[in-house]
């Protein structure tokens, strides 16, 4: 569940047009007197524009959908957050393979947030083109290049599945589903 000092926030942009503005402006002065923990704050400033704004209103409406749409919100942007720090940090001194790997894995769990987080707001999964629309938080990374994804979705289920472009006997290759577990796949 969110903080309850985001909620706050949030509330008070949807009561507050001029603050509502200013977040959108400004995220970083807007927030700079507001009482939040550092990943409070941290989550808010990750939250991509259009994600913040749907927040915003949905905090405006009544429980219990919305209180998940915000939540969702929250989980995504702390996701995004973690993945900015991580995969540059993680990633240095290790073999190419491992990064490629590494970057690939943290991908596929992006995307199973993103088709949760797709599924509360349309009812149904989406396709790799639908998430990547809807602010898909993708790890920018040059080795991410090196696998191909794949969704097949429907509206009760969907597979992800990444597959290494140049050598998918040697690469590990993924799925994830629904239930979040990402798994090795087969070589082919």
């Amino acid at each position: 569940m969110p903080d309850d000092n985001i909620k706050a926030v949030l509330k008070r942009a949807a009561a507050d047009p001029s603050f509502m503005q200013a977040l959108v402006d400004n995220r970083e002065a807007a927030l700079r007197d507001v009482p939040l923990e550092p990943h409070e704050k941290q989550m808010l400033l990750a939250v991509p524009e259009e994600q913040l704004r749907k927040m915003i209103a949905a905090s405006g409406k009544s429980p219990p959908r919305v209180s998940r749409i915000i939540e969702l919100g929250c989980a995504t942007a702390l996701v995004a957050a973690a993945l900015a720090v991580a995969i540059p940090t993680q990633l240095r001194g290790i073999s190419p393979d491992v990064r490629e790997e590494s970057t690939a894995s943290k991908a596929m769990r992006a995307i199973a947030t993103a088709e949760a987080r797709y599924k509360t707001e349309y009812g149904r999964y989406g396709s790799l083109e639908d998430l990547r629309k809807h602010q898909l938080e993708w790890p920018d990374h040059p080795s991410i290049e090196k696998y191909v994804f794949e969704i097949t979705a429907s509206a009760d289920t969907f597979a992800a599945t990444a597959r290494h472009k140049e050598r998918p006997q040697t690469r590990k290759a993924f799925v994830i589903g629904p239930d979040g577990v990402l798994k090795e796949l087969p070589r082919e």
